[in-house]
């Protein structure tokens, strides 16, 4: 795991680690919006292949994610795509996909919530657990769970670590300092406090799972 990565990733990380470590040796993975491939080294004892809009990281085939996928029916037992909903206009062919799955496979994957937009223009929606949760079961799959990454306090440290980026980048170094102080004071003032209140729905993303 990258010591550099945000909050989200890293529960990303270890969430799609948690799944992957039960899953057989040797089972086929489709991999959906691979890009860079931050997490490859998840997928080493797998048969897999990985599909994205262009030819990156250890991308295998490259095509059109919003189009119906090319595969045969039932030819994976694992379908992952992590941090790719939010960027596809139409991602029906996503959700689809079940028909790619062999019977008992999983669809996995993740997809942000509180926070701000990247990878402009192309980045589209904001899923609610109950959109998720809904147009998994609309497209046939079963055993659906949900899970949150990240708390009121995360999301609240991400998104203001994210506006000293900003700050920095805009304003120079002496506007950053200020800023940095100001966001270590809130760290050790509120931090504790916040990071014990229960907030539900509250979160930086999600992780889903769903069967075929």
């Amino acid at each position: 795991m990258n010591p550099n990565w945000t909050i989200l990733r890293r529960g990303q990380y270890k969430l799609l680690k948690d799944f992957l470590d039960k899953r057989a040796s040797g089972s086929k993975v489709l991999d959906i919006g691979s890009g860079p491939s931050p997490f490859r080294d998840l997928y080493t004892r797998f048969n897999l292949i990985s599909v994205d809009w262009e030819k990156q990281g250890i991308v295998d085939i490259v095509l059109n994610l919003e189009n119906e996928l090319p595969f045969k029916d039932e030819s994976f037992d694992i379908i992952t795509a992590t941090n790719i909903f939010e960027h596809l206009y139409t991602f029906g062919a996503i959700i689809g996909s079940i028909k790619a799955l062999k019977k008992g496979g999983w669809l996995v994957g993740s997809t942000p919530f509180l926070l701000a937009i990247h990878q402009a223009p192309n980045d589209y929606y904001r899923f609610t657990r109950f959109a998720l949760e809904r147009k998994l079961k609309e497209a046939g799959y079963q055993n659906i769970k949900i899970e949150e990454i990240g708390n009121a306090y995360e999301v609240v440290w991400h998104n203001a670590r994210q506006l000293f980026m900003k700050t920095f980048e805009q304003k120079g170094w002496l506007a950053a300092k200020v800023s940095w102080n100001l966001l270590k004071f809130y760290w050790f003032i509120f931090g504790r406090f916040l990071s014990s209140v229960e907030n539900k729905g509250m979160c930086l993303g999600y992780m889903f799972y769903a069967q075929k």
